[in-house]
């Protein structure tokens, strides 16, 4: 039977029952389409979704990890000779985590050095006190 209807901006009119089956059909196919488009899309949201929290924890992860901070290398003088210590820029977390070069080699804290005041070096007393010369380099790097 053919179908009787007035045309719309963007419809064409359909004259026969075939041609409202045949469109039915693609329109049904078109929203099956969609469906599994949205179903991807929540999928692939989801995927993010998990993505966004493992990136929250290891931001968490690292932020929570101490910073190490090198200071300036120091060429001792006279004046650093005679006070047997240097200020450090900040105050380490523990003696333990400072690790300070005299020239190429390591000194132990505890041993070489100790930390005074928070944020001084200090070897008066110590193993460095012996070896500390004019003209070495001192190169400090800490756990914050």
């Amino acid at each position: 039977a053919d179908l009787v209807g007035i045309s719309t901006t963007g419809f064409q009119i359909l004259s026969t029952e075939t041609d409202v089956q045949g469109a039915l059909f693609t329109l049904d196919s078109t929203l099956d389409t969609a469906r599994d488009d949205i179903t991807d899309l929540q999928s692939d949201v989801s995927g993010n979704s998990s993505d966004i929290a493992t990136l929250q924890s290891d931001v968490s992860t690292l932020q929570a990890l101490p910073a190490i901070f090198p200071e300036a290398p120091v060429t001792i003088d006279s004046t650093i000779k005679t006070a047997k210590k240097i200020t450090l820029t900040h105050a380490p977390a523990s003696a333990n985590g400072v690790f300070a070069f005299l020239g190429s080699v390591l000194q132990l804290p505890a041993t070489d050095f100790t930390i005074t005041n928070g944020n001084e070096l200090n070897w008066s007393t110590k193993g460095m006190e012996a070896i500390v010369d004019e003209g070495q380099v001192l190169q400090i790097m800490y756990l914050l």
